[in-house]
């Protein structure tokens, strides 16, 4: 294993291409210890001890493993972490499964691209060819991004995808299912799959594993141990979130105990190799944002919260940013316990927003997002697919080879700022914010099944409700003379200005507003730290449509005086 201070002196002694040639020949480079007289380098973060304060999952292949050509070096591997110091990242998360595949030297499990010579297109060769050139030389990646994580003062936990079903898409990646899985049928949910999944993927079949299946689960437990034996990790990130599908149609409450039997076991094992290793390796999960839904795919996180089998736990609503969640009864539950939760983001995509370039979030929008799970009473912010989604270069479509890495930073300014932002609510207490609430991802209505408040659709005398959570301290910054503007918008579908009647109530009080270009804009609205309720009636309808008006979007903009905007 590559010690940190032999780590920093090939960074700082050698070119890239040299690099790489030392890496993959040089014997020198498998040193475990340091040289004679050496002091470890000191990194320019000073971070502070036992607390966690923002954590990263990187997906590993956007900005590593398949956006460089083969061979890869070492400075392309620790990219994403590079990029990463004098940030507010705590812990750095490597996702180390693809598909149904690992990206180390596993002893118990498969080695993707190992033995095949056609891929589907360039990434999954650039992630094989990558992986298995480091092995080769007796270089393991998650030796290297351990290393790196630690010299740069950051804890370093694999990830593992407990099912993806991306193996599903016959059309496009079915070589990411193993030969293990294939020589085993009753592995997989099959025809089983839950009716919510049916609707949304458009499939009856499905290539997921069932967790009812002891071999599935002795399979991960296997993985999970070796990874926590045989590397210098801090912790583990079990992922039920990339997909949250772990049981047949049916079986999941049957499921439930199986479940939390497994993690009981994982639980175990990973405190004895803690003991062994003379320190306390943490465990996460990263579930569904509701408690209920959570119960309704088989995951007690009730019973993982109580008694301790976990140590820190993500709820996240997985695919778009999402900054609705209500958290606090996963906070409550954790009270009086050591289990800390951290509020998750997933992904910078703000799906079905058409107010922000190429539908990223902006820092205005992370910052809400973060403020509002701040306020709900979390202990950190976790984040997903951050840097997969980074618009600094652009690496999904391109050959990344022709990338030249000491060139071209993979955070945009903007990105790089919020990672050195969001980790502390008091420096984000008194910049601007845009809250919103989030929208369907199909733009489904509630009552069609949509998993958001929005969108909504009104006729004629018709109510309705919508929440919004705010961690802003908006009264002392009033106080203060801080708060400069409080804006709320709504946009509409088929409303008519002369002849619709539509009024809207925040937190009891009637607003009156602008109509411009379909979107309703009300000034120094008397929004309150916490909850608001956001109502909406439509008392008169036009005698010439026929269809309701539709509530497309609802945002809330927070704009502080300059001195505190930042």
């Amino acid at each position: 294993m590559l010690s940190p201070v032999r780590f920093q002196m090939l960074r700082s002694a050698f070119p890239a291409c040299l690099l790489t040639t030392l890496l993959f020949f040089g014997p020198a480079c498998q040193s475990t210890g340091s040289d004679p007289g050496s002091e470890p380098p000191e990194t320019s973060v000073q971070r502070p001890q036992g607390k966690i304060r923002l954590l990263l999952n990187s997906d590993g292949g956007s900005g590593s493993l398949y956006a460089h050509e083969p061979p890869i070096t070492l400075q392309q591997v620790c990219r994403v972490l590079d990029e990463l110091e004098d940030t507010q990242v705590d812990v750095f998360i490597q996702c180390i499964s693809y598909g149904s595949f690992v990206a180390y030297g596993t002893k118990v499990g498969e080695v993707y691209g190992k033995g095949m010579t056609e891929f589907k297109n360039p990434n999954f060769r650039r992630w094989a060819q990558n992986v298995l050139g480091l092995l080769e030389k007796a270089t393991d990646p998650l030796d290297i991004w351990a290393s790196r994580a630690h010299e740069l003062g950051m804890q370093f936990w694999p990830s593992m995808r407990m099912n993806d079903i991306h193996k599903d898409w016959v059309d496009r990646w079915p070589s990411l299912r193993t030969t293990w899985e294939l020589e085993r049928p009753h592995v997989r949910i099959g025809e089983g799959v839950p009716d919510r999944y049916v609707s949304r993927y458009d499939r009856r079949f499905s290539w997921a594993f069932d967790f009812a299946q002891k071999d599935v689960r002795d399979l991960k437990f296997s993985l999970i141990e070796e990874i926590c034996q045989n590397y210098d990790v801090d912790g583990f990130e079990m992922d039920f979130l990339s997909h949250p599908m772990y049981f047949k149609k049916g079986q999941e409450q049957h499921g439930m105990a199986i479940l939390t039997g497994f993690l009981r076991r994982i639980r175990q094992r990973m405190d004895e190799i803690g003991k062994e290793k003379g320190r306390k390796l943490t465990l996460m999960v990263r579930v569904l944002p509701r408690i209920d839904l959570c119960e309704e795919i088989g995951i007690d996180v009730r019973t993982w919260i109580k008694e301790g089998v976990v140590d820190m736990v993500a709820p996240a609503t997985r695919g778009y940013l999402d900054m609705t969640p209500d958290l606090s009864s996963f906070v409550e539950l954790a009270k009086g316990t050591q289990v800390e939760i951290s509020g998750g983001i997933s992904d910078l995509y703000v799906r079905g927003y058409t107010g922000s370039k190429g539908g990223r979030a902006s820092i205005e929008m992370m910052r809400a997002a973060s403020q509002s799970f701040w306020g709900q009473g979390v202990t950190s912010i976790h984040l997903f697919n951050y840097d997969a989604h980074a618009t600094g270069i652009q690496h999904h479509n391109t050959v990344a080879s022709l990338i030249d890495t000491s060139q071209n930073r993979l955070f945009n300014p903007e990105e790089f700022r919020i990672l050195q932002e969001i980790g502390d609510p008091e420096i984000i207490s008194r910049r601007n914010k845009h809250y919103y609430i989030t929208r369907d991802m199909e733009a489904r209505l509630p009552e069609e099944g949509g998993e958001m408040q929005l969108p909504i659709s009104l006729l004629e005398r018709d109510q309705k409700s919508l929440h919004l959570f705010v961690g802003d301290a908006l009264e002392s910054a009033r106080s203060d003379g801080m708060l400069k503007s409080l804006k709320l918008a709504v946009t509409l579908a088929g409303y008519s200005r002369w002849d619709d009647d539509l009024r809207v109530q925040l937190n009891g009080t009637r607003l009156r507003g602008k109509l411009t270009g379909g979107r309703l804009l009300f000034e120094d609205v008397p929004a309150q730290q916490g909850k608001n309720e956001l109502t909406l009636s439509l008392t008169r309808r036009s005698p010439n449509r026929n269809q309701p008006v539709r509530v497309q979007a609802v945002e809330l903009l927070v704009e502080y005086e300059s001195r505190g905007a930042g």
